[in-house]
């Protein structure tokens, strides 16, 4: 190894390392060089083969090292609703409710105050683990001024991919101004940006495939929201319902922007939207047909459990979904339909509902799933060489190899969590 790379190298050890993409490692280690994963594995063998010069850190005799965890679909700019808008209220009634703080508080809010909002929500997202954002936005937003804002962002240093979020009921045709896209990049690779469709039900179908056409250009995710709730699946089948009188209601005329399906899911494959690089966020009401379109196209199946439980009630079929072979990651939703932003608290969530789940095929989608949904497999989810060194230390674990990935899913442990320093 050339030794000018590895002057700052420094050996990470632990009780426990847990790679995701390998077993766990007793008295495993991780050797970081200027943010990189150099290697991995029993500390003596890393040790032996790391750099004189590298530093060793030891977290403790109880200690974990983890990848940080990946939260696939979170609108950061909503974490001001917090604590707004009562639990339980059905869909239709909570989009209502959302709506109408939007139209009398968020529209006024300052540009200072909307980067203050999305930096305290990255805040609570890395102060539970979380490394990599899918962040939902409808206004892109430059990451070095919400650092700016936030001094703890700067030493945690979360990706964020930005979906540009775009609501099109309208006829005419969607133009998208690729200029939107580059404005305010990182280019230390902090942040990247794209277009993605809220839902079936607020873009044309020719809109959806003017969005997913620009995200395959780029080899870029396309996200959207669907089979959320109840109302949706009434209003693709039928085009009446809540959502129906929501869409009125601001003047848009249905019946010209829109054509029913049996699904949202079907309207997807109708217009050849679903592939390995579709994003479907939330699946709650699906049934086996809408489950064997996702199967056949490699599509991914993004879980908010704590957000659908909040609005109504209900959750994803997840054990389905894991039987059925499909690719999961997970998300949290906002704070405007949830308390928080930890995906451990949505695994236990999960794990409680549905405890005939391995905790490891859980684990995985909220690191590996999560980076490999949004096209960032190589780089995140894991502990493996050439991977970002974007890890966690858990202290005070009682657990052993065998019953970690059960630990993770049952015990609330995100006070015990912090950043690996790289």
């Amino acid at each position: 190894m050339n030794s000018a790379a590895v002057h700052h190298a420094t050996i990470h050890r632990a009780a426990l390392v847990v790679p995701i993409c390998s077993p766990p490692i007793e008295d495993g280690a991780v050797l970081l060089d200027g943010g990189v994963i150099r290697s991995l594995g029993k500390f003596h063998d890393v040790k032996r083969c790391a750099p004189l010069a590298a530093s060793v850190v030891d977290h403790g005799p109880s200690s974990v090292i983890l990848p940080r965890f990946v939260n696939c679909h979170c609108h950061l700019e909503l974490s001001w609703a917090m604590g707004r808008i009562p639990e339980g209220l059905g869909f239709g009634k909570w989009l209502k409710r959302l709506m109408s703080l939007i139209h009398t508080e968020g529209v006024s809010q300052s540009d200072h105050e909307r980067l203050g909002h999305i930096a305290r929500g990255l805040e609570l997202a890395c102060g539970c683990g979380t490394g990599l954002v899918g962040d939902i936005s409808n206004t892109p937003y430059d990451i070095q001024k919400i650092s700016s804002i936030s001094s703890s962002l700067i030493s945690n240093k979360p990706f964020i991919h930005n979906f540009l979020e775009i609501i099109h009921p309208q006829t005419d045709v969607l133009a998208l101004d690729p200029q939107i896209l580059d404005a305010g990049d990182d280019r230390q690779f902090l942040l990247r940006r794209s277009f993605s469709a809220h839902s079936v039900y607020t873009c044309s179908r020719q809109a959806l495939g003017a969005i997913k056409e620009d995200c395959s250009r780029r080899g870029y995710p396309f996200s959207i929201h669907v089979s959320e709730s109840q109302e949706e699946l009434e209003f693709v089948r039928s085009a009446k319902g809540p959502i129906s009188a929501i869409l009125e209601s601001r003047g848009r005329d249905i019946s010209r922007f829109f054509r029913c399906s049996t699904s949202p899911m079907s309207l997807l494959s109708e217009e050849g939207l679903l592939d390995d690089k579709t994003l479907c966020v939330h699946c709650v009401f699906v049934d086996d047909s809408d489950i064997d379109k996702v199967v056949e196209t490699g599509a991914w199946v993004c879980l908010c459990p704590e957000s659908n439980l909040f609005i109504s009630g209900r959750l994803p079929p997840v054990d389905t979904f894991i039987k059925r072979g499909v690719k999961l990651c997970i998300g949290t939703d906002s704070l405007a339909s949830g308390t928080n932003l930890s995906i451990l608290s949505q695994l236990r969530t999960i794990f409680e509902a549905f405890p005939s789940v391995e905790p490891w095929r859980l684990v995985e989608a909220a690191t590996l799933g999560g980076a490999s949904a949004l096209g960032l497999g190589e780089r995140f989810g894991c502990i493996a060489p050439g991977r970002v060194g974007a890890l966690l230390v858990l202290s005070d674990v009682d657990a052993r190899a065998g019953e970690i990935y059960e630990f993770l899913c049952t015990e609330p442990v995100e006070e015990r969590m912090k950043p690996v320093d790289t």
